[in-house]
């Protein structure tokens, strides 16, 4: 009993699974090479919280360190505004660091009126 009926045919489909499994062995050992991390770099962003309870902070250093992303507290509720949030927002835009504002929440109001009070 004949199962291919060309010739060439079972050559063929054992070449492709050859040619398969090695594209996937190729790719799966050349993946960590595949990446635009340069080499010494570690994938990890390290980011830190700023809010009024730290004095200064020098910006610059920090981005030179490894630093990537900041989160400034910004409020709480619809009554605490922190003091240092402007600055430290205008200090930011001067380096190439990313950067997010905290809203805290507490029951004392709703959050339409977080927002409100944010923006």
């Amino acid at each position: 009993m004949k199962r291919f009926q060309h010739k060439y045919t079972l050559p063929a489909i054992l070449t492709l699974l050859i040619l398969a499994i090695a594209f996937l062995l190729i790719g799966f050992f050349n993946f960590k090479r595949q990446t635009t991390l340069p080499p010494d770099a570690n994938s990890s962003a390290i980011g830190i919280e700023l809010n009024q309870d730290i004095d200064y902070v020098d910006l610059h250093k920090l981005q030179s360190n490894g630093v990537s992303f900041i989160y400034l507290k910004a409020t709480q509720g619809r009554s605490y505004f922190d003091e240092n949030y402007l600055s430290y927002r205008d200090q930011i835009l001067g380096t190439n660091l990313a950067f997010g504002s905290e809203i805290s929440y507490s029951n004392e109001s709703t959050p339409m009126q977080h927002y409100r009070y944010f923006f």
